[in-house]
């Protein structure tokens, strides 16, 4: 049995060390330092001479595997391969399998101001022509933009310093200019006395101003950013909470909605609509939190999150899977 385990630890601190071999060939920029690189070339040469020193003492005399000093130093290699696996796997963990929250909420901000210029934009050009639009917002747009990139990189300073992000000065500098020039850029759109930005609004007699109308509006805008957040898994830390929070809550919003319309409404089709409206809110309600008893979690969450799908936080295979 000793044997066979030695046999396994060796196979698989052959694999790590070519992945690795193969990934600093392939990529330049592998964040890899040369210290790192001759440490683990260090441990991995090391085990495998303690390995061909065993594997010459046992074909000397194949009965020797049976002595003290031979299983010893089959627990010496084997102990060689599983520090060289662990080292590895320990820092890649720590380059790779790590968050940056400030960092994904300052991208997040960035999406979702990106989409408000977009749509001040869009608006304002139904009342005007660009050449007016980029002479009101042009100057504003930029400083603001250097307004945001000083003010992001000063605070940077602070996240850095507290250990709540690990963010270089350049991702501090663009991330506060797209912030601050998306900002400026929609205000002074929406902020232009002499033309209401949204003053075409009133014209599309199709939308009528409700409250399931912002609820639809809400939730569709929800959806949209939340596609586009998920495109780049460099936007997902705690997905499965926050989408849980999120839809719970447009759900509420909309049983709500449904008991206003039961209650205002003595009989007929109107009352009938809140009543299955009432109900299927409040089954998604009760299905959403039954699903969220069952969590998957990721390296990056192992610290705060505990894996319920496979029965046990140690199984890797799902209990439903083995009983069928």
């Amino acid at each position: 049995a000793e044997w066979g385990l030695l046999s396994v630890l060796r196979l698989n601190a052959a694999q790590v060390l070519r992945y690795i071999e193969k990934y600093v060939s392939n990529s330049r920029s592998h964040g890899f330092t040369d210290d790192a690189l001759r440490l683990w070339n260090d441990m991995y040469n090391q085990a495998e001479d303690s390995y061909r020193e065993l594997a010459d003492a046992i074909g000397q005399n194949p009965k020797n595997r049976r002595q003290p000093h031979i299983r010893e130093l089959e627990e010496r290699v084997a102990a060689e391969y599983f520090a060289f696996t662990r080292m590895v796997l320990g820092s890649l963990r720590q380059m790779w399998a790590q968050f940056d929250p400030v960092l994904i909420l300052a991208g997040l901000c960035t999406l979702v101001l990106s989409i408000a210029a977009l749509l001040a934009l869009y608006a304002q050009s139904r009342l005007r022509s660009l050449d007016i639009i980029i002479a009101r917002a042009g100057w504003p747009c930029i400083s603001g933009g250097i307004a945001g990139a000083v003010v992001f990189r000063a605070l940077s300073s602070v996240f850095v310093s507290s250990g709540l992000s690990h963010m270089a000065s350049l991702d501090a500098t663009v991330a506060g200019l797209a912030m601050g020039a998306a900002a400026t850029f929609c205000v002074a759109l929406v902020s232009d006395s002499k033309a209401s930005t949204f003053a075409f609004v009133p014209q599309l007699q199709w939308l009528a101003v409700t409250p399931a109308t912002v609820l639809n509006v809400v939730a569709a805008e929800a959806t949209i950013i939340h596609c586009l957040a998920f495109s780049s898994n460099s936007f997902t830390f705690n997905e499965d909470s926050i989408v849980l929070y999120t839809v719970q809550t447009l759900v509420l919003a909309t049983s709500l909605l449904s008991v206003r319309a039961i209650l205002s409404s003595s009989a007929g089709p109107k009352r009938a609509s809140g009543t299955r409206a009432l109900v299927c809110s409040l089954l998604i309600i009760v299905l959403n939190r039954t699903l969220a008893y069952s969590t998957v979690c990721r390296e990056e969450q192992l610290s705060a999150c505990t894996p319920t799908f496979y029965g046990a936080p140690s199984a890797s295979i799902s209990t439903v899977y083995l009983a069928a």
